[in-house]
């Protein structure tokens, strides 16, 4: 086939990808490396800007509150611009086996003796990451002021593992992003005593039979947390300050721990109501007798 043949198919098909790709997501930046980086995410929303200023600032500070249509973008972090050309250019191209983080990485919460909080941030992988990568996640606080416990995510379940430990498997975000690379890591929190005290979100190296089934699931591509050669997740820390609780309101924790009630409520109601009828069928009864009399 003669190239003057050839010219104006390639036209036609640079054209329809370049308009493809203005139709789908016309309000991210344009950058010198593929949209296929970012064809798995949400559409870049319009006031994500705005949005991320705002959080950066912390002028809002509930990232419960985000949606995904925002947290997923990249964008979103204070460092994707001083580092996205250099990952996802080809060459030169900075790229990594391991990385991961937390934002925002700290917090400053103050709890009255007595009461809870959700606390939220983002689990993230790092941009450039090549390999599956996994991590035990390990919560460190004093047992005697706080009560902790993770709401989300959710562990990864391991067939070969029967364990306790908070595993996590993280996907890789290169040569792009997926609908999992960040996730809400959501704690809650209970004041039990007052006092200041601290709460430290760590990783460690998972257990060997993890280890050993994703090897063998992914080969190079997996890399074990918290070893020399693998990923040491930045810690997250939490300073909770425990002010008393009023007077006259004591505090009893099983009550926080447990708020399911219906089923006393139940059988209180089933109780009165059976009391209710046999009162009633005592008093039809006397009712008729009298009549009778």
């Amino acid at each position: 086939m003669h190239i003057y043949r050839i010219l104006p198919i390639l036209a036609i098909l640079l054209s329809t990808t370049s308009v493809q790709a203005i139709v789908n997501d016309p309000n991210r930046p344009i950058y010198p490396f593929s949209e296929k980086v970012f064809e798995d995410l949400p559409p870049y929303p319009p006031d994500l800007p705005e949005i991320r200023h705002l959080y950066a600032t912390q002028t809002l500070q509930d990232y419960d509150r985000l949606t995904p249509e925002y947290y997923l973008q990249p964008e979103f972090y204070p460092w994707w611009f001083d580092i996205c050309n250099k990952t996802y250019t080809k060459d030169p191209r900075i790229h990594g086996k391991f990385g991961a983080g937390f934002y925002p990485s700290k917090a400053d919460i103050t709890l009255q003796e007595g009461t809870e909080f959700i606390l939220t941030t983002l689990l993230y992988t790092s941009p450039g990451v090549e390999c599956y990568q996994g991590t035990v996640i390990n919560l460190s606080y004093d047992k005697s002021k706080i009560y902790v416990e993770i709401l989300e995510p959710n562990k990864t379940e391991v067939p070969t593992y029967t364990g306790n430990k908070f595993f996590l498997l993280l996907k890789p975000t290169y040569p792009k992003f997926n609908k999992e690379w960040v996730k809400k890591f959501k704690i809650r929190i209970v004041a039990l005593s007052e006092g200041d005290t601290t709460l430290m979100v760590k990783n460690e190296k998972p257990p060997k039979v993890i280890d050993d089934y994703y090897r063998e699931l992914y080969g190079n591509n997996y890399t074990s947390g918290n070893t020399f050669f693998g990923m040491t997740l930045p810690a997250f820390k939490a300073s909770i300050h425990i002010l008393p609780q009023d007077e006259g309101q004591p505090f009893v924790f099983d009550t926080l721990k447990n708020n399911n009630f219906y089923p006393y409520i139940l059988i209180a109601l089933i109780i009165t109501a059976i009391i209710a009828i046999a009162c009633y069928i005592h008093y039809r009864k006397k009712s008729k007798y009298k009549k009778i009399l």
